[in-house]
């Protein structure tokens, strides 16, 4: 591994075929987390690099064996082709030619990804990658620790896998249950569940806890039973029902901070890297950043982090507001134009972008999930606010009126 002072400009691509970035990725500890900070803190450019390579090593699952020879060539001349031969009729978002350069260089890394994966599931004659990225990423993915990847909204109820002596069934109403029969630990085994968008998924976990996915959110956790401690790692949003177990306490990680419990109901939010908040319902809760010192919080208190902060500030919330997402509802209180237009955009799988200045108004209310985009859009119009949306090409567009 490269001393961290040798990384003074690093690409998407780079960190991606790092065998060290993809193990810190899935399996964080110190040591690897205090080397890649350092990496980050060089540059914007390589923080940023980092950022997005992290979200792709957990969306689509890599693994750290090498390339084929000459993969990258081949990549990089289909990409190059798709990119001169395809002309869309109406792409306003993407006139930028910084945007298009962007998309060129995520197009490849994602492909890349795709190409160098062992799995044969990855791999289809009759659908393009991004079909195939886009059809997952509707229908959540349940990535195996032995390699299988299944597409669980395809699947009938019942019996979904088994390995060890650990059964995975499929319930209904967007339902995973795990469970251990067996007598030995199966630590080693760690499974990935990835929430698709317009949904949310309910997961059993082996000793009984229950976390609930908001759309867009992974959770990686031991697929066999537990031994000293039950640990997962999150993200996005989860909602977690922990089980009591006095011995074995149980860890959500995001980042660099760890959340501790023994049995207790709290919501994980950590879709941007830069704000991760915890928020208890009931019970207790301690919450560290490796770098910091333990902060316990209370029934109605939500610790948020910030930037590269290492105490979190501690407040009191509406708990109900925080949690109405597992109950099917957007739910806004004096919010941003920019904080609503992040939940459509993670909720619905579009892209937001603004033009001219943004609206001022703060937004308040409560809308079910079941509306379109369209339709929720219709309705923030309705109350008021001084936007206009125009949708096109997977995209939503804000002027102020």
């Amino acid at each position: 591994m490269k001393s961290s002072g040798e990384f003074e400009r690093i690409t998407v691509e780079e960190l991606i075929a790092d065998d060290s970035f993809v193990q810190w990725v899935k399996c964080p500890d110190n040591a690897l987390e205090a080397y890649w900070k350092s990496v980050g803190e060089q540059t914007d450019g390589n923080r940023r690099a980092i950022s997005e390579a992290k979200i792709l090593v957990e969306l689509l699952d890599i693994r750290t064996d090498a390339p084929p020879k000459h993969a990258k060539e081949r990549v990089l001349e289909r990409i190059n082709k798709q990119l001169t031969e395809h002309q869309p009729v109406r792409r306003r978002l993407w006139d930028s030619p910084i945007l298009k350069i962007a998309a060129g260089i995520l197009c490849i890394v994602a492909i890349g990804i795709w190409i160098y994966r062992a799995n044969p599931d990855f791999r289809s004659a009759d659908q393009s990658d991004y079909q195939q990225y886009v059809e997952r990423d509707l229908k959540g993915m349940l990535y195996l620790n032995d390699g299988r990847s299944l597409a669980i909204a395809d699947l009938a109820d019942g019996v979904i896998a088994e390995y060890d002596d650990a059964i995975v069934r499929k319930g209904s109403g967007n339902r995973l249950i795990y469970e251990w029969k067996g007598q030995r630990v199966g630590n080693l085994r760690i499974d990935s569940l990835r929430s698709p968008a317009r949904a949310v998924w309910e997961l059993e976990l082996p000793d009984g806890s229950i976390a609930w996915l908001n759309a867009r959110s992974t959770l990686r956790f031991t697929g066999g039973g537990f031994s000293r401690e039950r640990r997962v790692v999150i993200d996005g949003e989860a909602y977690f029902a922990v089980a009591h177990d006095a011995g074995k306490p149980f860890v959500v990680e995001t980042g660099a901070v760890q959340t501790t419990v023994l049995g207790t109901q709290f919501v994980v939010s950590y879709y941007d890297r830069e704000q991760l908040g915890i928020t208890l319902l009931e019970g207790a809760v301690n919450v560290k950043h490796a770098d910091g010192n333990g902060v316990a919080i209370a029934p109605g208190e939500q610790a948020r982090y910030s930037g590269q902060g290492t105490t979190p500030e501690v407040s009191k919330v509406d708990i109900d507001r925080v949690a109405t997402w597992r109950k099917g509802f957007f739910s806004f209180s004096d919010d941003s134009i920019m904080d609503v237009m992040n939940v459509l955009s993670r909720w619905y799988g579009v892209k937001v972008s603004y033009e001219g200045p943004k609206p001022e108004q703060g937004i308040s209310g409560t809308v079910p999930y079941g509306g379109t985009l369209e339709e929720v859009l219709a309705i923030l119009t309705d109350t008021g606010l001084d936007a206009r949306f125009i949708v096109e090409d997977g995209a939503v567009i804000v002027k102020k009126q």
